[in-house]
């Protein structure tokens, strides 16, 4: 029976009617107490004698007033007037997912900015061991404010945390678990395990959340049959159709989070939802302009309340400082002061900083303040210059607030090379000041820690990392000087040893196979761990120098204590990726080597190595997105910016050839070739392309030219399926065979 307005349970009096669900009917009330209107959810009178209906509805009330979050709806209160069980909430005064969605799909940017908002939510909930197990479009709000806010967890089971109950099973008592056999939730969104009555925890959730997604980007549902049986036969049994086929314009990483949402072992899912809500942010934060403008038909898009809404948090992106030298040649310089201010933000667990990856792909671009606020989805932007010359120093920097387009603060700090650290620490510490942040005694502390108090080992570790980015032999060879003069300096320099580490390992991989550089390069890696156990670069050298050593098992150890050091430490992803394929863990290595374009969509060589593993899985379908993005994007202006990589200049044309370009793919070997004829990769690539052409005496002379150049992969040559037409050549397989230090 419906309540008529003006009816009173408990403070609350009734206004109207809102509707109904699978817990009850819901109300617009006002509280007399506080004068606020609220959303009022009871129990019809004929079913409060239900026991079960009772405890499931006292248990929804159970599990959401344990949760704070803004993208959860708010529980005021819970209460009983005679027969009557109710509980307040928070009225949302919105739209659901299901209204928005009812046209059709929804554009790309916007429906990123709701899944980051709802998985946020999630990740909140599954922390505090609460399942909502009845997620659909309907239980998804967004307000006018553009809030997304989860509703009804009247499905809501209590379990452990996540982290340490990931295997439920049917035989576990915790509060609220439902019994199996007995199917709670929505068809269309339910689980695998969830439609089949097994017992479930939050990676149902996560399922549930990549049919949501799905029907937002893609317009349609990813499950529908005739009938629930039909359906609920599909969720257990069919894949959907691909995201790319019906939009064309979804990127490849969201096909990639959706598919492993939508995945039917829930093993095979993500771990964690807050994994989950990382990889969506790091998409939003990398989506690039391009596909933007290809979705607003090349106007510059406002961004939406959605995206006010996320960026109302304490969330800034620290631009390229720019190099104002009067010689223009200290740029690595200024890229070092960028990348030391954002690593002081990122220790302030109040603020959300932008990546250094992500930023330093906005060096020499348009720092148009609504642009990269619409792109990074931030309120704050910091944006300075650096201009040395000599030993005399002056570092300018501002804080914008983008969300109203002012500046808050702007100052000069001259000064010499040794104030480099002092101004480094003023600019954080104006920055929390500013934005009003509570920092920790130990977050304090922090932001005046340094790396080093000797300003020229900081310098020469800044010129050494730039050229060791830069990759060529004599540019490694100066980096190992520059890091071992910065030793020279401090001794105690962790960063130093860890670049060094680095070093070694790389000139080892692609210049000179001693194993000598390894023993160097795992040397250099544990001292800086000895002075800065913490230093996640360093476990990440470690982990290279373990892989080349072909000690496997130490270079995951150490890869995956970098990541959980540092979630963006993109090398620790890309070394457990190459482990995986190396070893022929197909459904690893396409994990890792997607959470490196995740957080570097211009890292080439993650491309290149995921493509060669779905073409071992023989997977065409990921094999010409792959392909299209590689040759289309991300080399060409990879190469825009640098025209001497010879290297790069090779992958181009192979990726070409494999797209179908080969009239311009073989253009661009033979470039590479000439650019650096005794490089050994350049060789190997350039033997690998031959292979794809049948010229199989060509490509033997290369592969033994690049062996004798240097190169020892030999288990990686073995696998490559570029070299497939060399299988069972006497000369080649003599050649893989050979052990890496012969």
């Amino acid at each position: 029976m419906m309540l008529a307005s003006g009816t009173r349970l408990g403070p609350y009096e009734i206004l109207a009617p809102i509707g109904a669900g699978g817990m009850g009917e819901v109300y617009r009330a006002r509280d007399a107490r506080l004068g606020r209107e609220a959303a009022i959810k009871v129990l019809p009178a004929s079913l409060s004698s239900d026991p079960d209906r009772l405890r499931r509805f006292e248990q929804e009330a159970r599990s959401a007033s344990a949760l704070n979050h803004p993208n959860i709806v708010t529980v005021y209160d819970v209460g009983r007037t005679g027969p009557v069980s109710y509980i307040a909430l928070e009225l949302v005064v919105g739209e659901t997912l299901r209204e928005i969605a009812a046209e059709g799909a929804i554009p790309l940017k916007r429906a990123l900015s709701i899944a980051a908002q709802v998985a946020d939510g999630l990740a909140k909930a599954h922390s505090a061991g609460i399942v909502h197990r009845d997620l659909k479009p309907e239980n998804v709000m967004v307000s006018r404010d553009g809030f997304a806010k989860i509703l009804d967890f009247g499905l809501a089971k209590l379990t452990e945390p996540e982290a340490a109950n990931v295997n439920v099973t049917r035989g576990a008592t915790l509060a609220g678990e439902t019994e199996p056999g007995l199917v709670l939730g929505t068809v269309g969104y339910m689980s695998p395990e969830q439609a089949s009555g097994r017992a479930v925890d939050f990676r149902s959730d996560q399922f549930s959340f990549g049919a949501i997604v799905y029907e937002l980007v893609a317009g349609t549902r990813a499950f529908r049959g005739d009938s629930p049986a039909v359906t609920l036969a599909a969720i257990i049994r069919d894949e959907p159709p691909s995201l790319v086929s019906l939009n064309p314009r979804i990127p490849a990483p969201l096909q990639w989070i959706v598919d492993r949402c939508l995945e039917k072992d829930p093993d095979e899912r993500y771990a964690s939802t807050r994994d989950l809500a990382r990889d969506l942010q790091s998409l939003r934060e990398h989506l690039a302009p391009a596909q933007e403008a290809k979705e607003n038909g090349g106007k510059k898009e406002e961004p939406s309340s959605e995206e006010d809404a996320c960026a109302t948090e304490a969330s800034i992106v620290v631009l390229p400082f720019t190099d104002l030298s009067p010689g223009k040649d200290n740029e690595y310089f200024s890229d070092g002061i960028t990348e030391e201010i954002i690593a002081g933000l990122s220790k302030l667990e109040s603020l959300r900083v932008i990546s250094r990856t992500s930023v330093m792909r906005l060096k020499n671009a348009s720092s148009d303040i609504q642009a990269i606020r619409n792109k990074f989805n931030v309120r704050y932007v910091l944006e300075g210059s650096v201009r040395k010359a000599g030993n005399a120093l002056r570092i300018t920097a501002q804080l914008i607030d983008a969300k109203s387009d002012t500046q808050l603060w702007a100052e000069t700090y001259p000064g010499t090379l040794e104030d480099v650290f002092d101004i480094q620490e003023r600019v954080a510490r104006q920055i929390a000041d500013a934005l009003r942040l509570r920092l920790s005694p130990s977050e304090k502390v922090s932001l005046g820690r340094r790396s080093t108090d000797d300003p020229e080992a900081f310098d020469a570790n800044l010129r050494a990392r730039a050229y060791l980015k830069a990759g060529t032999k004599q540019d490694v060879l100066h980096s190992i000087e520059l890091f071992k003069d910065a030793l020279s300096r401090d001794t105690r320099y962790a960063s130093a040893y860890a670049g060094l580490s680095e070093a070694y390992a790389t000139w080892f991989e692609f210049y000179e196979h001693q194993q000598s550089w390894l023993e160097l390069a795992v040397e250099s890696a544990l001292k800086a761990l000895m002075y800065d156990s913490g230093l996640a670069e360093a476990y990440a050298a470690l982990g290279l120098a373990y892989f080349n050593k072909g000690a496997m098992e130490d270079a995951v150890m150490a890869c995956r204590r970098a990541i959980a050091l540092d979630v963006g430490n993109f090398v620790g992803y890309w070394i457990l990726g190459r482990i995986d394929y190396v070893t022929g863990r197909h459904a690893e290595a396409i994990e890792m080597l997607r959470k490196v374009i995740l957080l570097d969509p211009d890292y080439y060589p993650a491309y290149f190595t995921l493509r060669m593993v779905y073409q071992e899985l023989g997977d065409k379908t990921y094999i010409d997105q792959i392909l299209t993005r590689v040759v289309d994007e991300v080399l060409p202006r990879y190469l825009d910016a640098h025209p001497d990589d010879a290297r790069a200049r090779n992958s181009y044309g192979t990726e070409l050839t494999h797209a179908g370009r080969a009239a311009q793919g073989r253009s661009e070997v033979e470039k590479a070739l000439k650019q650096s004829p005794e490089d050994p990769l350049i060789l190997y690539a350039t033997a690998c392309y031959e292979a794809m052409w049948g010229e199989k005496e060509v490509a033997l002379e290369l592969l033994k030219r690049s062996a004798a150049a240097g190169y020892r992969n030999f288990d990686y040559m073995r696998r490559d399926p570029d070299l497939k037409a060399l299988h069972g050549e006497p000369e080649y397989e003599a050649l893989v065979r050979r052990p890496p230090t012969e």
